[in-house]
């Protein structure tokens, strides 16, 4: 009887912790993509890569220009909300790893940016942040510069919820 009476309890205070305000959930959407969802920016630049299990990496002797795709579903209500990255990437020998989150309209045209480095000394965590501009069909991108030996492992894209 004590068991039955002890999980009345925790679930009783689990439910009311649940309803306050204190533990409310974060109103957007993630999405966690592999290093395995981004690729060279043309032919010659994929001949620079090699996809590992766990990241991507520049191969070559010079810098390689990587583009990720970011997956956006929310084309409603997002106007003036933050769209957001957060790219996971090594440098080597003392360079930076430079990354660009990018919006643009359904025609191409430029619309906002934000971008980041680091990484040189190590596995690091580039934060890119850009509010919606007036556009409804806009779509995004990460573009990435890796120096030779240069790493990406991953990364996460948030937009605001509720999505379509």
């Amino acid at each position: 009887m004590r068991i039955k009476t002890n999980s009345i309890a925790i679930a009783t205070l689990l439910l009311a912790t649940i309803g306050s305000n204190a533990y409310a959930v974060d109103p957007t959407d993630l999405k966690v993509m592999p290093s395995a969802a981004c690729q060279g920016k043309g032919f010659n630049e994929a001949a620079k890569l090699t996809f590992f299990e766990d990241a991507l990496k520049n191969s070559s002797s010079s810098d390689a220009f990587v583009i990720c795709s970011f997956v956006k579903d929310n084309v409603n209500n997002g106007i003036g909300k933050t769209y957001s990255a957060i790219v996971e990437v090594q440098g080597s020998n003392g360079k930076n790893v430079f990354c660009t989150l990018t919006s643009r309209s359904r025609s191409g045209k430029f619309l906002a940016d934000d971008f980041e480095t680091g990484g040189a000394n190590g596995a690091t965590f580039l934060a890119l942040n850009i509010k919606q501009p007036n556009n409804f069909n806009s779509s995004y991108s990460i573009t990435c510069i890796l120096p030779p030996n240069g790493r990406i492992f991953g990364y996460t894209t948030s937009e605001p919820s509720p999505t379509d």
